[in-house]
C-alpha cells in the first residue's frame, strides 16, 4: 500500500473524476461515510486511480470543491 500511496503519477491528466460511494462503517458504531475516489485519464486513455479518501460522513457537495484533509497537495484548501 505505501508503495502505491508513493508511487510517481503523470505531469498531465487529460481528464480528472472526482466521485464518491457511501457505505456502512463500523467504528465502535455503525454509520454511513463516503469514499472518495480520484480518478485520472491520462492522455492516452488509461485511466488512474490517483487517490481514495474516507469522509466522515458530514460533508456536503461542497467537499467536492475542497481537498481532503490528508491529501496535502499545493493549492488544496
Amino acid at each position: 500500500m505505501t508503495e502505491w500511496v508513493n508511487r510517481p503519477l503523470e505531469g498531465v491528466y487529460a481528464a480528472i473524476f472526482i466521485d464518491a460511494i457511501v457505505v456502512k462503517i463500523g467504528d465502535g458504531q455503525v454509520a454511513n461515510r463516503p469514499i472518495y475516489a480520484a480518478i485520472g485519464v491520462t492522455l492516452s486513455g488509461q485511466k488512474d486511480v490517483l487517490g481514495l479518501w474516507a469522509g466522515t460522513g458530514g460533508e456536503g457537495a461542497k467537499f467536492s470543491d475542497e481537498c481532503p484533509d490528508r491529501y496535502e497537495e499545493p493549492g488544496c484548501h
